[in-house]
């Protein structure tokens, strides 16, 4: 009697000290930060830019990032409808609920094409990252994949 007594008494002790690890993980588990999610507004063509080119440079992206990040991306045509609507790019990504958002603007000069690209946090509404790429205009598909790369690099870290 006494045995089994001991033994109840153990395995109550140790079906506790699973639940209260158990508990520990799933907080440790909730309370760690969320995936990072992206909006991108379509990038501004000036200074004689064809509106072509931007669109191709933001539809680029988007499809190139949709394929091969690991991060999610608000849908472009939500982007696209209220982009308009907020003054700051950091309020649209609250709105869409995303992490960051990622503008540009295209500018051509007498040598070439100046692509900038930022990166926005969406919370604090601080320039996170910037970078500005060169191009002939004939390389536009190489310029997407180095912002594609450097955005990645940036939010996947």
């Amino acid at each position: 009697m006494k045995h089994n007594v001991h033994v109840t008494i153990t395995f109550l002790l140790f079906v506790a000290v699973v639940g209260l690890v158990a508990d520990r993980y799933v907080d440790s588990r909730s309370q760690q930060r969320p995936s990072p999610s992206l909006a991108i507004i379509p990038f501004a063509p000036t200074d004689g830019v064809p509106r072509s080119v931007a669109t191709f440079m933001s539809k680029s992206l988007y499809e190139n990032l949709e394929l091969n990040s690991s991060f999610s991306l608000a849908q472009e045509s939500d982007v696209v409808e209220l982009s308009g609507k907020y003054a700051y790019p950091e309020h649209l990504g609250r709105k869409l609920g995303t992490s960051f958002v990622l503008e540009g603007a295209i500018y051509r000069k007498p040598d070439a094409i100046w692509i900038m690209a930022q990166l926005i946090d969406s919370e604090s509404g601080d320039h996170v990252w910037y970078k500005t790429y060169r191009s002939s205009g004939d390389d536009l598909s190489r310029v997407v994949a180095n912002i594609e790369a450097d955005i990645r690099q940036w939010v996947e870290r």
